[in-house]
């Protein structure tokens, strides 16, 4: 029903940093205390190969899809589907894919946008070891989807 939820939030943008519009409700409150090590850099998502870089945004992390160079063959992708019209012609390398805020060690919620049909859903992760996480969105209740997704900087070799 979810359709690869997350998957689409990243393969839509094809890859970073305005945020779609307010978080749906539900989301953290703005003064929670930072809990945990954040889940920040590069990580590969669950299905394909796509990146996204995640990094500090205030005491959040937030979500930017990596997008290849456009070219001739592949022109840059744009957030079409966003409901504001206003910012339908902004790259997809713009555009934050999701914001969570620490609840406690290891885990985060908040929301998670799909530039596939322009809707933002409830958002949590779990860290389930240094180099792997469950990111998780859901429609309502426990209609949701999940995908394993693994530190791809970690083999990066310091350069």
């Amino acid at each position: 029903m979810l359709a690869s939820l997350i998957a689409s939030a990243v393969l839509a943008a094809g890859a970073s940093s305005a945020s779609p519009g307010a978080p749906p409700s539900g989301a953290p409150p703005a003064n929670e205390p930072a809990v945990g090590a954040p889940p920040v850099g590069v990580w590969r998502t669950g299905d394909d190969d796509s990146q996204v870089r995640i990094a500090p945004c205030g005491h959040y992390v937030c979500g930017y899809p990596i997008t290849p160079a456009p070219t001739a063959a592949e022109p840059e992708r744009h957030d079409i589907h966003n409901p504001d019209p206003s910012l339908r012609g902004r790259p997809m390398r713009l555009v934050q894919i999701f914001k969570l805020a620490p609840v406690s060690e290891g885990f985060w919620r908040g929301w998670i946008y799909s530039p596939r049909n322009g809707k933002m859903y409830h958002a949590r992760l779990e860290m389930e070891g240094p180099e792997k996480m469950k990111l998780t969105g859901c429609l309502v209740g426990p209609l949701c989807e999940s995908q394993t997704w693994i530190r791809a900087d970690a083999a990066t070799p310091p350069g």
